[in-house]
């Protein structure tokens, strides 16, 4: 199989982009025994939580083929390729759950892709998605205060990002596609400094304390 150039973008990112676990995943799902496609597993670290602890089914996708091998050792099934470009398997369907992890602000096209896999669901399944979040304070500071835009190689960011969300935008955008989030949300971690001045406030200024946004839809 050849590699594109989107694939590419992805061969010099150091092992540990692709093995992170977002707590806000292992929030969301609880049930023991479902089926979950992560699109974007990684190294398969978090589905492997989810086989682990929940005696989960967890099916992969991964744009890198290196990281893609080590997954399969972690899932119980995982194709390579660009989800954008690749059909996915008969046997890819019927799931509970599909992940996408800081996938969307990846993709050249997302909102036609997640219509398209919305029918791998079971029905009542769900779709969980996290995204950065653009007026993340940080981010906002090196803008107004010093004139900065710098991309790096992972983060809010990182280079390899094509879309820049707030939480009425993402949510704005799914439904001019004709895709509705049941939950939409600010991601802000626990015990942070930023959780801390979020309750001090009473949440006024969320949309600035969070580095994610979350967005769950269903079929």
């Amino acid at each position: 199989m050849s590699v594109d150039v989107v694939e590419k973008l992805y061969e010099s990112k150091e092992m540990d982009y692709f093995s992170l676990e977002r707590q806000i995943f292992k929030n969301k799902i609880q049930e023991k025994g479902v089926k979950i496609l992560d699109i974007g597993c990684g190294t398969g670290s978090l589905g492997n939580y989810f086989i682990r602890t929940q005696d989960a089914i967890v099916y992969g996708v991964e744009i890198n083929r290196k990281v893609a091998e080590i997954a399969q050792e972690n899932l119980t099934k995982v194709i390579y390729g660009n989800i954008e470009l690749i059909d996915l398997p008969d046997d890819f369907t019927e799931f509970d759950y599909i992940i996408f992890g800081d996938v969307v602000e990846h993709l050249v096209d997302p909102f036609s892709l997640l219509e398209k896999v919305r029918q791998r669901l079971k029905q009542n399944g769900r779709i969980i998605i996290t995204v950065p979040n653009i007026r993340y304070w940080k981010t906002l500071k090196q803008l107004v205060f010093f004139n900065r835009w710098d991309y790096a190689s992972w983060g809010i960011l990182d280079y390899t990002h094509l879309r820049f969300f707030t939480l009425p935008s993402i949510v704005s955008n799914l439904t001019m596609h004709n895709v509705i989030a049941a939950e939409s949300n600010y991601v802000i971690q626990d015990r942070s400094i930023s959780h801390y001045i979020n309750k001090a406030t009473l949440g006024l200024f969320k949309s600035f304390l969070a580095t994610h946004l979350l967005v769950v839809i269903t079929k």
